[in-house]
């Protein structure tokens, strides 16, 4: 293994282990959500039906195996430490990733300044530590290796590797559907069409028939790993009125949206761009990664441009592009790779060459660290202050009514939903909601009502009226702008900071609801929650990331020549 690389791995892990140790789960917005499905798993591996978020909710609406890991890895070392042990093994293995992807289009040299360059990319940066994006990262390290191991296969038709190929696409999919369904794809069209420009002495009928090998077997795989997923996808899709997202805005004229999804995924990688076209006008065997770049690029704009719209359709309103953008500067990654050690070869003696390189580290680094420790949340309360909350909520005296959180802010929320017993009117997963008044809404939740202005209000204010439709006797609420809503609504404040002289609820009130009845949970049997799905879907997805691991093994054993 090269020098560099070596160091990449041990600056990654070093810099990934101080934002791990950070408690960047407490700044995130989803960090906490795939702790609480994680949490399911742990608890109820086989059951697909989630209770404690809209009343119930089938978990097949959202591939597994990531929160699966988590969950394993749970039983030895508890789930918050688990999901931070789980985000510093893929952030230190993705510049390995990189490198090898990089291998299969660049020289050597250049895949190694791709790997070294990873480390400090804004993009994955801000997607982990800001974000909070587990199964995107999870779906694009195994993406990346797929390719890498479909690439062996294109070029000597190992079975071995198509076999790893296969496993490796399946455990993609198993972990996070969108990498699966549009950066798979990409990546898949750049790699043949790479393969058929770069290595003529492959014969095209040959590489047609490897490739529709792979394609043919991938997509049966991918139906079958996870085909309670697509079952709700198909029979349920995404019914509710779209939800405001800054990336359908064109971010370009927007402050917020250009810090968040342009500069903050780019940084300095985005002036390298125009040395991009001098470098393909140059080795025109790599027009075909640039372009792939340049597509996801432009689909990373969002709203910016109408191509979205265009190959979109209708869907175009539920779907958000910050991710595209991620991909877009991975893809990249082999370019500025290749760039640098050509430049480094020809101007290594220039100081200007030197000024400019240390220039474009420095603000690279000073971006993605900048991105990675952000803040997003908008106000709300500290996610250490709701530990007697939790245990209110717990008492088999309160636990046997629903809540609502107002103004906790997405983080607090998200870790009550994962440690509280009690089940919550609400929820952050709203493709799952089939309460018409908040799917046709165009609210997202109701802990931040208040930012969706008066529609937000009018919502809060009709679940509230019809508190005991929902069994909801509680409510747990850190802003006083709710205050007035809650009186109006007939809920009376039983606990605050003040009243109880001691702090204990952080600044938090409860409120409660007198004349609503105990939830009556009944005995849902669903077709999409039969015992067959129920099995595969908890014995499919991490059968699949054993089955990879093994065979990467065996790999490693039969190359060593044991």
């Amino acid at each position: 293994m090269d020098e560099k690389l070596k160091y990449a791995l041990i600056i990654a892990f070093v810099l990934n282990a101080a934002f791990v140790l950070s408690n960047f789960q407490a700044r995130t917005y989803d960090s906490y959500e795939h702790i609480f499905f994680a949490n399911h798993y742990r608890t109820s591996w086989f059951d697909t039906w989630e209770p404690k978020w809209y009343g119930g909710f089938t978990v097949t609406s959202y591939p597994p195996l990531a929160h699966q890991a988590i969950a394993l890895l749970s039983f030895a070392v508890g789930l918050e430490w688990s999901y931070d042990i789980l985000t510093l093994s893929l952030m230190t293995i993705f510049p390995l990733a990189v490198y090898l992807f990089s291998k299969r289009f660049v020289s050597e040299k250049g895949a190694v300044y791709a790997g070294f360059i990873s480390v400090f990319v804004p993009s994955i940066l801000q997607a982990i530590y800001s974000f909070g994006q587990f199964p995107s990262l999870f779906g694009l390290v195994a993406g990346l290796f797929t390719i890498v191991y479909l690439s062996k296969f294109l070029v000597d038709g190992h079975w071995i590797d198509l076999t790893i190929a296969l496993s490796l696409l399946g455990v993609t999919v198993s972990a996070h559907h969108f990498t699966a369904i549009f950066l798979v794809p990409m990546l898949v069209i750049v790699l043949v069409l790479d393969t058929f420009l770069r290595r003529k002495e492959i014969p095209i009928a040959k590489l047609l028939r490897r490739i529709s090998i792979f394609v043919v077997l991938g997509i049966a795989l991918c139906v079958l790993i996870i085909y309670p997923y697509w079952y709700f996808s198909l029979f349920n899709g995404i019914n509710m009125t779209p939800i405001p997202h800054l990336t359908r805005e064109n971010i370009l004229f927007n402050n917020l949206g250009f810090e968040l999804f342009f500069w903050n995924i780019y940084g300095s990688i985005i002036f390298l761009v125009p040395f991009f076209i001098i470098l393909v006008l140059k080795e025109k065997r790599l027009f075909v990664l640039f372009l792939g770049g340049l597509i996801l690029l432009i689909l990373g704009l969002g709203g910016t441009t109408p191509l979205p719209q265009l190959l979109f359709g209708r869907s175009w309103e539920v779907l958000t592009y910050d991710r595209f953008g991620l991909w877009a500067s991975v893809l990249f990654l082999p370019l500025i790779g290749q760039l640098f050690f050509e430049y480094r070869i020809k101007f290594k003696t220039k100081k200007v060459y030197k000024m400019l390189l240390m220039a474009f580290f420095a603000i690279l680094i000073l971006t993605g660290t900048y991105a990675a420790t952000r803040s997003l949340e908008p106000g709300g309360i500290s996610v250490s202050t709701i530990d007697p909350v939790v245990e209110f909520l717990n008492n088999p005296q309160t636990q046997s009514w629903r809540y609502l959180t107002l103004g906790l802010g997405e983080a607090p929320m998200l870790k009550l939903s994962v440690y509280a017993n009690a089940s919550n009117v609400d929820g952050y997963y709203y493709f799952v909601r089939d309460d018409p008044l908040l799917s046709k809404s165009g609210v997202g939740s109701l802990d931040t009502a208040k930012f969706y202005g008066e529609k937000g209000l009018t919502v809060l204010g009709e679940v509230l009226a019809n508190a005991s439709k929902y069994s909801l006797r509680w409510v747990i609420c850190a802003d006083p702008t709710y205050y007035p809503i809650l009186k109006n609504n007939s809920f009376v404040e039983r606990w605050s900071q003040d009243s109880t002289g001691d702090g204990r609820f952080g600044g938090t009130t409860i409120w409660e609801y007198n004349g609503t009845i105990p939830v009556y949970v009944p005995n849902k049997i669903q077709e999409e929650n039969s015992p067959l799905n129920n099995y595969i879907w908890g014995i499919g997805p991490p059968l699949t990331l054993f089955a990879t691991l093994l065979l990467l093994a065996t790999k490693k054993i039969k190359k060593a020549g044991y």
